[in-house]
């Protein structure tokens, strides 16, 4: 189809009564967001929209208010940094981040990390023999203690247990499940 621009773009998309978006039927990009050409050019639609009804996009991104990938409604999007989206994008359970045991080069299990939290707390063995014998680095072991990576493990970090006060814990609720008393701090 010719014609300006913007009779191309208002040719390419259908509102849908219930949401309020404007459903975009022209060609589409991976993810469902839709495209059109601008010259030799394809753009994303939904920065045409923008660009379009309410100003230049500049360095920004343009975010979707409503979460529907194939919507050009103006109304529905607004700017912001690309650290946005995603966080945006974790948050609402679009972004697929595999954690733990299902990370694929995860070299520890959930029960391991409980077993590792448990060792830091309640024993005197330096972080570089834990790691030595569940086959990790000690720096892995590091983050473990201080709460920086196996956040989902629900036993408490060596912090917490320290000071339970502060976990909301009256004192440690770490079960081992294994039998390891190697460097057990005495009672």
């Amino acid at each position: 189809m010719r014609g300006t621009l913007v009779e191309r773009f208002e040719a390419k998309y259908i509102p849908e009564p219930n949401s309020g978006c404007w459903l975009w039927e022209g060609s589409y990009v991976t993810g469902g967001y839709g495209q059109i050409r601008i010259g030799s050019t394809r753009v994303l639609a939904h920065h045409v929209a923008y660009q379009l009804f309410k100003g230049e996009v500049g360095e920004s991104k343009v975010l979707h208010n409503c979460d529907n990938p194939a919507c050009v409604n103006p109304g529905h999007l607004r700017l912001g940094t690309q650290s946005e989206n995603i966080k945006e994008s974790v948050d609402k359970g679009r972004k697929n981040i595999a954690r733990g045991e299902r990370c694929g080069s995860s070299k520890l299990t959930e029960s391991q990390v409980c077993e590792i939290k448990y060792l830091l707390a309640n024993t005197t063995l330096r972080q570089r023999d834990i790691a030595a014998k569940y086959g990790v680095h000690q720096v892995t072991i590091s983050k473990i203690d201080r709460g920086r990576c196996w956040g989902i493990c629900n036993a408490p970090t060596p912090q917490e247990v320290l000071s339970p006060m502060s976990a909301g814990r009256a004192g440690p609720a770490v079960k081992m499940t294994t039998s390891t008393n190697i460097g057990q701090k005495p009672l």
